[in-house]
Parts: C-alpha cells; sequence; structure tokens
C-alpha cells in the first residue's frame, strides 16, 4: 500500500519546487491507525502545474522505494548517532571529573566517529559499521 509519506517524497522529487501543505495536500483513508486506501492527492493548488495521475504516482513510487528506504534508514541513523553525541558529551565531562567510566580521550575519539559515521562506506545501510562507545564493554 502506497503511504502519505511515500507519496510526499515522491512529489518533493518531481517537484522541488512545491511544498506538501501550501502546494498540494496528500492523505489517506484511515479507519482508527489502519489506512484502507493508498495516499493520494486530495488537493493540488497549483494551477501552473499539472497535477500528476494516480498511475503516475504509483508508478514512481515504486520506482523511488529503494531511495525512500535508505531515506528512512539514513534518518534513524543520524538520529542514533546525534543520540550518542550528546551522550558522549555528558560521558566526557564525568571522565574529566574522575566519575565515568573509560578516560576522557576514549570519549573524545568516540565523539570524533560518531560525527565521521555518516561519511563510512555503506551509510546508512550499514549499521552494524557503528563506532562503539568506551563504556560499551565491547573490545
Amino acid at each position: 500500500m502506497v503511504t502519505h509519506d511515500q507519496v510526499i517524497f515522491t512529489l518533493m522529487k518531481a517537484f522541488p519546487e512545491l511544498t506538501h501543505g501550501v502546494d498540494y495536500w496528500v492523505g489517506q483513508e484511515m479507519d482508527g491507525n489502519t489506512q484502507l486506501a493508498d495516499a493520494k492527492i486530495y488537493h493540488w493548488m497549483k494551477a501552473d502545474v499539472e497535477q500528476p495521475t494516480e498511475a503516475w504516482i504509483k508508478k514512481r513510487v515504486k520506482a523511488d522505494s529503494k531511495e525512500y528506504s535508505t531515506s528512512l534508514l539514513n534518518g534513524v541513523e543520524r538520529a542514533w548517532r546525534d543520540g550518542e553525541l550528546a551522550r558522549a558529551d555528558k560521558e566526557l565531562l564525568k571522565a574529566e571529573d574522575g566519575d565515568g567510566v573509560g578516560e576522557p580521550s576514549q570519549w573524545r575519539l568516540y565523539r570524533k566517529d560518531l560525527r565521521a559515521y555518516p561519511d563510512t562506506e555503506g551509510f546508512p545501510n550499514k549499521p552494524e559499521n557503528r563506532p562503539v562507545a568506551p563504556d560499551s564493554g565491547v573490545e
């Protein structure tokens, strides 16, 4: 089933000058938390741009599916990394005060590795390449 976010992703790629919620609205029929039908354009407000058909959307969503999945995983991995950077900042301060696990230099190196993580080969499709925290118990 085609989701709201998939349609928006595809429309953003095809029409980068348009904005969801301003130039068009996407929605889908729901029963509580269950989607009942494919998401579609409910309102197209750009008279000077031809509205894509439902068939065009389905075809493009399918063609964009790998890139969409990578985009989602990219967000997940960046959110993990951002959380770890915040935690590493706190752990570095604790280590500097002598109240933490590991040496300050280990936490500084971990922070450096976290900042470089999005540039590693295979990111975001290889979460097994995540940097390992000094307090993880992993050698």
